[in-house]
């Protein structure tokens, strides 16, 4: 992830370097439920990032409603 940029870039970085690696994941699986759920993880982040770089709010808050940004990098759905 790039450290600098301003935090617009650093929110888009973000969410593409998840979903790399969640495609990665996918290519890498071996059972069919895996490969689907990375699959669509990684079109998720994606379209997040596309959101976000389009300055679409309402989509991005669609999109995240459920999740938390941990301050490890990590995401939690919360309920």
């Amino acid at each position: 992830m790039v450290k600098g940029g301003s935090p617009l870039e650093q929110r888009v970085d973000l969410y593409r370097t998840w979903s790399s690696k969640a495609a990665e994941l996918a290519l890498a699986a071996d059972h069919p439920g895996a490969k689907n759920r990375c699959t669509h993880s990684a079109g998720i982040w994606a379209l997040i990032a596309n959101a976000i770089e389009t300055g679409h709010d309402r989509d991005v808050a669609h999109l995240t409603n459920n999740l938390l940004l941990l301050n490890d990098g990590c995401f939690v759905a919360a309920s």
